[in-house]
């Protein structure tokens, strides 16, 4: 069965703490909940794509091991990218690590027929997506929010890769398994 798969990294600790807070903050004051209402952990997506090998990519993604120093991510702050609904993202560092696992995926003979054209090399940006497809700029509460969102601080600027995920967005955005790495 061909199914649209992405591979992630989750947001961990304190970082996935404020970020939930984040979201509620978004839902209270401005009723912007589609990222809240997934099933799925904030995450920042390396790869993504579509297939019919999904057991085959979660075996590679379970050999796939992290040495402790290379599991720090910085987060560099905000940012959107602007078209009829706004899309506002938390930034981070582009870490080797990043690469590498990236590399590893995109190399993976055989396992994707379609990769996602926002998840080309030239395009990527570790990213984790905060509002989605609910904000114009041509509405009232815009300012509003960028004023919001330019005052939140979150009060650690990194976190460290604990996980891979792998999730399922062929009909609703869920994640299907997590590896330690």
């Amino acid at each position: 069965m061909n199914r649209k798969i992405a591979i992630c990294i989750p947001l961990s600790k304190i970082f996935l703490k404020e970020t939930l807070e984040l979201y509620n903050n978004l839902d209270e004051k401005f009723n912007l909940s589609f990222m809240k209402n997934k099933l799925c952990r904030p995450h920042i997506t390396l790869f993504g794509g579509s297939t019919n090998k999904l057991e085959k990519i979660k075996k590679e993604l379970s050999k796939i091991k992290i040495s402790e120093t290379n599991r720090k991510i910085d987060y560099l702050g905000m940012g959107m990218f602007v078209n009829d609904k706004a899309t506002f993202y938390l930034r981070f560092s582009s870490e080797k690590i990043f690469l590498e696992i990236r590399k590893k995926l995109i190399t993976s003979t055989g396992s994707w027929f379609k990769i996602e054209n926002i998840l080309q090399n030239k395009m990527w940006i570790p990213k984790s997506s905060i509002i989605h497809n609910e904000l114009s700029i041509k509405d009232k509460s815009f300012i509003k929010v960028l004023k919001f969102l330019n005052t939140w601080k979150f009060s650690k600027k990194n976190f460290l890769i604990e996980e891979i995920t792998v999730i399922d967005f062929t009909e609703f955005e869920h994640e299907l398994v997590s590896f330690k790495i």
